[in-house]
């Protein structure tokens, strides 16, 4: 949930504006060699990827297919695990910017609803890890953002997000209900 005044300060930035779309990349199995691996600057190749948008499930936009359950889990029933071969991924990639007068600031990222679980790179350097469908997950970028660029510019720094999306996680155990399981970033 965005607080109220949040959306028109200017140290605030949505980066899933209506009409957004990053570039996605889809693996049917959660496999090592079928998922797309992080480089120094990202996923490379991403610019060869098709594009989604961003908030959407990507069921809903073709990949995979959206599945009901009321009781019965949509995978062998084997806590903690999950298997690799069912375990749809989404791999999202995306150019930001971040405005010079940022610079001293502390920075953050926060998603409102990622599906199952997912990890963060920035620039290819790790941010972080997070589960549990539509609960809030922030990370501070301001070490990662600062500790490379000039203090003293106001020219806004660009940099690579990407990001990994797992379809399901050990909460997925927990989360299982009367529900649609859709994923991605929503």
């Amino acid at each position: 949930r965005i607080e109220e005044g949040h959306m028109d300060s200017k140290y605030f930035r949505l980066l899933t504006p209506p009409g957004t779309r990053w570039k996605f990349h889809f693996s049917e199995t959660a496999n090592r060699d079928a998922v797309p691996h992080v480089g120094a600057q990202g996923f490379p190749g991403a610019e060869r990827w098709g594009d989604i948008d961003v908030p959407r499930s990507w069921e809903t936009a073709g990949h995979g297919q959206a599945i009901y359950t009321n009781f019965v889990y949509p995978f062998k029933c084997d806590p903690p695990h999950i298997p690799a071969d069912i375990n749809h991924v989404g791999s999202y990639q995306t150019e930001i910017s971040i405005p010079g007068e940022w610079r001293g600031r502390r920075v953050f990222l926060q998603f409102e609803g990622v599906s199952a679980a997912f990890y963060v790179w920035l620039d290819g350097n790790f941010v972080g890890y997070s589960q549990d469908s539509f609960l809030p997950a922030e990370f501070e970028l301001t070490s990662r953002l600062h500790s490379t660029s000039n203090t003293t510019s106001l020219a806004p720094s660009k940099h690579v997000l990407s990001i990994r999306v797992l379809r399901y996680c050990d909460g997925s155990y927990m989360e299982s209900q009367d529900m649609w399981w859709l994923s991605g970033i929503q």
